[in-house]
């Protein structure tokens, strides 16, 4: 027989962390795409995850670090969480923001913290420790239980790239003042910043190819919608003679149905399409969304004319 003591063995905060990783998958799986990253190739990131809306995938990434705990000892409304500062460093090199996330297996709540900006916030002196001390507070705490990301965790994701855009527009204003002072290490801190900006260039580009996919797609939907309308329409005018005698109006571009009155709709519709068609922004895109509603719901009416008074 072969001594236990000969056999490998998972220590207990193997268990804990391991467990923790577990619930946190089970927890986010409810609202996210979770994809787990072997522990061979952990380098300080436990899962990729991605936002759904629904059964939709919304484009919207962060990373996770997982860790558990027993028992979480709170003083002064927060604790903290010693990280590596190689593990910092890797994080703020990623595209996406990486939250840390520790579950307390007494309580069975999660709280989580943004490491990226409180480190934001330290003089470069941290660079030289060895690891970092990263603030968790009381309030950043939510159920396992839940079936929605929290609000303030799905505004950081929203924020995260928007927020990085105006980061790099006050590192090339500091570097606008070197022009302009020092000259120290020009060219040096030059092309550090080009490379960002390459980077973010070949990002945008890729964005913008994507944007104008989904714009004429969405296009695309709405032109087929707007031809359903003028082909209801003529049916209506062609098949239901006898409904002139139930109108209220000499045109039944005029006549008030559930959706609304046709030619607003229609006459909204266009405009819409045409503002968006020039700028795919998401408030063109939910005016034309709205308008898109009743256009639907309008071809709906037209449907239970044509079936209940043509026939």
């Amino acid at each position: 027989m072969i001594p236990i003591y000969k056999l490998p063995k998972r220590t207990n905060a193997q268990k804990i962390g391991e467990s923790a990783a577990d619930i946190f998958s089970a927890t986010f799986t409810e609202f996210c795409n979770v994809v787990p990253i072997p522990q061979s190739r952990d380098l300080g990131i436990d899962f990729y995850c991605e936002l759904m809306e629904g059964e939709y995938p919304t484009g919207l990434l962060f990373n996770a670090q997982c860790k558990g705990k027993n028992k979480i000892d709170i003083k002064n409304n927060f604790f903290t969480k010693e990280i590596k500062v190689t593990t910092i460093n890797y994080w703020l090199k990623c595209p996406m923001p990486t939250i840390l996330f520790i579950y307390d297996r007494q309580d069975k709540h999660f709280y989580w913290c943004f490491p990226q900006e409180f480190v934001s916030l330290l003089s470069k002196d941290w660079q030289s420790q060895e690891m970092i001390s990263i603030p968790v507070e009381k309030s950043s705490k939510f159920s396992r239980d839940i079936t929605e990301i929290p609000p303030n965790i799905k505004t950081l994701v929203e924020n995260f790239v928007p927020n990085k855009f105006r980061e790099i527009t006050v590192h090339l204003n500091q570097q606008k003042i070197l022009v302009q002072t020092q000259k120290v290490n020009l060219f040096k801190e030059s092309s550090k910043t080009y490379k960002h900006l390459d980077a973010i260039r070949n990002c945008l580009i890729a964005l913008l190819v994507e944007q104008n996919e989904i714009k004429q797609e969405t296009i695309k939907i709405i032109d087929a919608e707007l031809k359903m309308y003028w082909n209801l329409i003529g049916k209506i005018d062609y098949d239901v003679p006898e409904l002139r005698q139930y109108m209220h109006t000499d045109s039944i571009f005029d006549e008030k149905f559930s959706a609304g009155i046709p030619r607003d709709i229609e006459s909204r519709m266009t405009q819409c399409l045409k503002c968006f068609d020039a700028n795919p922004s998401s408030q063109n895109l939910d005016k034309l969304l709205d308008v898109y509603s009743s256009l639907v719901q309008l071809n709906k009416d037209f449907y239970w004319v044509i079936n209940n008074l043509a026939y």
